[in-house]
């Protein structure tokens, strides 16, 4: 827990910082360019270059079956070259800036393969590993940044400070990579390594079918995540994407003590869920309780200090963001518990439950946006959000309670 938490919060922070940052060197709309393109890549990456294996992995890993690291990862490399070729393709249509697309598709195929190391980290609880790494790579990104926002790093256009920030991602992503390998090879030197190692056609496309479910998850899940983001700027104007972005970040980094939680938690209730399903049921109702009473805690806190927050943290320029901030606050009662009961489904085996819950999120989300964004612009956007998330809670509890209840009685 100790080192999930010096992970999360350390690397969170961190990020939020450099977030914080990119919208004071950026400004609003050029802030609002950058948030548009990397959650158009999130969208492709999570999907292509996740193709669902993470939650996968790292339940085979947690019961010692190693030999699904290697298939894996050549599924995942084929996922990446897809995904990439996609975006690529998407680039016209979308009118991305093309030298930041490109860095930003790079920064995500690299820490696509970094979080596969974190999987061998938190399955053979060497969660040590996964702060290392994680620590150490955003706070090269912070480093460089901070440089280009004193001025260390002088630049004669604003293009050329987002091209910059693009490629400040793609080196902290490599980085990150090469500490992850290192670290695996230096703590779990018996580990299997992809040297010498062939591609199994029956092993990638077992692993494929099982993955597939989540591959959806995935899609969906990111539309649902993301895409509130990417309608803001295609149906609005890229200050309204600036200050939407700015107050999503506040409310992302409040998400620090569900993702430590559940990442802690997750080998152990899988093995409960098989061994001890007494133990498994305890655990998670005294979790989601613990997760729900927090949430509402951090909702009246962020809700009523919104204005001096993101006055403090992101400028007077995001002042706007404020009114935006006390919306999306609303979310967090409904994602903390919410959280763990989405990533609990695939410890239940319930990955096409898992499906459902994120298709339902994906169509509602979509539909809102095209609605609301029109009407009430960011602030539209914020409502959306609060419905689906409240929509994805309430069908994956009704899912697990249902399968508790089944496993009780059998």
């Amino acid at each position: 827990m100790f080192y999930q938490a010096l992970a999360q919060i350390g690397g969170k922070g961190l990020m939020f910082f450099v977030y914080m940052l990119l919208a004071r060197i950026l400004g609003p709309a050029l802030y609002g360019v950058f948030g548009y393109t990397l959650s158009s890549v999130q969208i492709i990456s999570g999907v292509l270059f996740d193709l669902g294996l993470l939650l996968i992995v790292t339940r085979e890993l947690s019961v010692n079956n190693d030999s699904i690291f290697r298939p894996a990862l050549w599924l995942k490399a084929g996922g990446c070259i897809v995904g990439g070729v996609l975006f690529l393709l998407l680039i016209p249509a979308l009118k991305f800036p093309l030298i930041l697309a490109i860095s930003l598709v790079v920064w995500a195929m690299l820490n696509s393969f970094t979080d596969f190391y974190f999987c061998v980290f938190r399955a053979k609880n060497m969660m040590h590993g996964e702060a290392a790494t994680m620590l150490s790579q955003r706070a090269l990104l912070l480093g460089i940044l901070i440089a280009l926002y004193i001025g260390y790093l002088e630049l004669d256009s604003e293009a050329h400070v987002l091209y910059a920030s693009g490629a400040a991602f793609c080196c902290s992503a490599l980085f990150g990579l090469v500490v992850a390998v290192s670290l695996t090879r230096l703590m779990l030197p018996t580990f299997p390594a992809l040297k010498g190692a062939r591609i199994g056609v029956d092993e990638v496309k077992a692993l494929a079918v099982k993955a597939l479910p989540l591959v959806g998850v995935s899609f969906f899940g990111f539309i649902y995540y993301k895409i509130d983001i990417v309608l803001l700027g295609l149906l609005s104007t890229n200050e309204q994407v600036g200050f939407y972005n700015a107050s999503y970040r506040i409310v992302e980094a409040s998400l620090l003590i569900p993702m430590i939680m559940t990442n802690t938690m997750y080998p152990r209730l899988s093995l409960l869920w098989i061994n001890d399903f007494q133990g498994f049921c305890r655990i998670i109702q005294n979790a989601i309780a613990a997760l729900f009473l927090i949430s509402l805690l951090a909702w009246v806190g962020i809700a009523t200090l919104s204005t001096p927050i993101m006055v403090t943290l992101f400028g007077t320029e995001f002042e706007p963001s404020a009114g935006i901030l006390s919306l999306l606050a609303g979310t967090i009662i409904m994602v903390y518990p919410g959280y763990l009961m989405t990533q609990s489904l695939v410890i239940l085996g319930k990955q096409r439950g898992y499906l459902v819950v994120t298709i339902s999120a994906a169509v509602i989300n979509v539909v809102l946006n095209c609605l609301f964004i029109p009407l009430w612009q960011a602030k539209g956007a914020a409502v959306a959000t609060i419905i689906t998330e409240a929509v994805v809670t309430c069908i994956a509890g009704f899912i697990i309670i249902r399968h508790m209840k089944a496993r009780r009685r059998a």
